[in-house]
């Protein structure tokens, strides 16, 4: 009779248990309960807790926290009050132009959109986004790091600029003036660096890392740099882009500025494809990366017409790649090297 009773007793506990487990919707990863906190860009910035759930129509009745107001809502309307995104989390602190110098807070995500809720942390205001649109407040692009002291030419005062977020899927630099605190999104290549953030080491800088990591990790890193893949795409490129502006050049500035650059682009697709030797890639590396710098100094005093200045643009690119991948050699230890290439 006790087994029973005690058996009875357990049951009762599993049924009480399942009774008051949470009522949950779920579309794709976006999961939402009875009882979440969720937010939407048409009522309070406090958001709305959900009372109840349609799976039928995938539908909720959400209450206002400040108004008290109900309404329902879809789930592919409404925004996640925790969880991350592609590594982009409820709390994290982004950077735009459009926001105040103070930056925004990530309040909201939408897994289904793919979208954010963004609250400028000076007046308040509420901005819907997608992770394109902002910038990330830590990290590096094309060797240059949050917290560097840039110039961009005469577009900003001598005191120079500081890097205040990278967008990497633009590929823009966000930088802040000195001196009047004027705000700008700026391409690597046009950037010159002044000073160095001491935070980011060259590993970091280097090879896009998001923090300072242990030998074991930064052995996997650099095995998964994708070295002769970045270094063959890179040397296709500019034999492809220089050979696009060889009818518009005269045959002396093609023979001794244009056509040496190409050719070195050729050896090193040939020697990353043939296997040489550490030593040889990095030197021919490094020669390109010097023919490549009087390419753009060509290309400053004589590519001016619409029709050539993006060609031109992207020539100075791929001169950034290859400055990237000179001082990815650089910076490997001996015992990295086979790792790397």
């Amino acid at each position: 009779m006790k087994n029973h009773t005690l058996t009875l007793i357990a049951l009762g506990a599993l049924f009480a248990t399942s009774a008051s487990a949470s009522v949950c919707l779920q579309k794709h990863s976006q999961k939402i309960c009875v009882g979440d906190v969720i937010h939407s860009m048409n009522y309070s910035s406090k958001g709305s807790s959900v009372i109840g759930i349609n799976r039928y129509k995938e539908t909720m009745t959400v209450s206002d926290r400040y108004s008290g107001e109900r309404r329902v809502e879809k789930i592919k309307n409404v925004f996640l009050s925790s969880g991350c995104i592609d590594g982009v989390c409820i709390g994290d602190l982004v950077r735009s132009t459009d926001y105040s110098s103070q930056g925004s807070t990530i309040t909201g995500i939408n897994k289904i959109t793919r979208t954010f809720i963004a609250t400028d942390k000076y007046s308040g205001q509420r901005q819907l986004q997608k992770k394109n649109q902002f910038s990330i407040p830590q990290g590096c692009l094309a060797a240059i790091c949050i917290g560097d002291t840039v110039h961009s030419g005469t577009k900003y005062s001598s005191r120079g600029t500081t890097v205040r977020a990278i967008n990497k899927y633009q590929g823009t630099i966000l930088v802040s003036d000195n001196y009047d605190g004027k705000r700008g999104n700026e391409l690597p290549e046009n950037l010159d660096i002044i000073k160095e953030s001491p935070v980011y080491s060259d590993h970091v800088r280097f090879f896009n890392m998001p923090t300072v990591i242990d030998s074991n990790e930064l052995n996997d890193v650099i095995l998964d740099y994708n070295f002769e893949s970045k270094a063959l795409t890179t040397a296709e490129n500019i034999i492809a882009i220089i050979s696009n502006l060889e009818n518009f050049t005269n045959s002396n500035d093609w023979i001794n500025i244009l056509l040496p650059a190409k050719k070195q682009a050729g050896k090193l697709s040939a020697r990353v494809t043939g296997g040489a030797e550490f030593e040889r890639v990095e030197n021919t590396l490094i020669h390109l990366n010097a023919l490549l710098k009087k390419v753009e100094l060509y290309i400053d005093d004589n590519f001016e017409r619409d029709a050539l200045f993006h060609k031109a643009k992207q020539l100075l690119s791929e001169r950034e790649r290859v400055r990237a991948l000179v001082k990815a050699m650089q910076v490997c230890s001996p015992d990295q090297r086979n790792l790397l290439y």
